[in-house]
């Protein structure tokens, strides 16, 4: 109830150009973190600060810098949560194939997006691909890996 106020209030102070004190960002909240992705890079990457005022930042630039900067991350949704936190939620990139681009090992996701070399000793067990490597060829060839995949667990014991 209290945040609800709170949001009436300053959408309303906003509309009548009246002037809203300082809220200051007090604890930023960062969920889905994993081994390529850190609190504190996001923060980093941002520019999101502690004490910062909480209404002066433009949530949906802060989100096209993230996506950006970081192509672990493959969507984010940043919220205030009154009275004084941010809320920042993301999906991640999640590695499926290994191409070679300029001669050296990236990690690819389902959609063919290159998301960040690797070094070969260093990556993970997935498919090598050893060709010239475009989006749509990942992504067909992951459809025709997934069906046969697919297939032969109906064969198999």
């Amino acid at each position: 109830m209290i945040k609800n106020l709170f949001a009436v209030g300053a959408f309303l102070s906003s509309l009548l150009g009246l002037k809203v004190g300082h809220i200051s960002i007090q604890e930023v909240g960062t969920t889905n973190l994993s081994k390529y992705i850190n609190a504190e890079k996001i923060q980093k990457v941002s520019g999101i600060q502690k004490n910062q005022d909480l209404f002066s930042l433009k949530l949906d630039e802060l989100e096209r810098k993230i996506l950006g900067d970081m192509p672990w991350i493959e969507s984010v949704q940043i919220q205030r949560q009154l009275p004084d936190s941010l809320d920042i939620r993301y999906t991640a990139r999640t590695a499926r194939v290994l191409g070679i681009r300029e001669k050296d090992f990236w990690l690819m996701d389902a959609s063919g997006k290159w998301i960040s070399p690797v070094s070969l000793s260093n990556a993970p067990d997935l498919p090598v691909l050893n060709m010239n490597v475009t989006p749509d060829s990942v992504v067909d060839l992951l459809a025709w890996l997934d069906e046969l995949e697919m297939n032969l667990n109906l064969y198999l014991p």
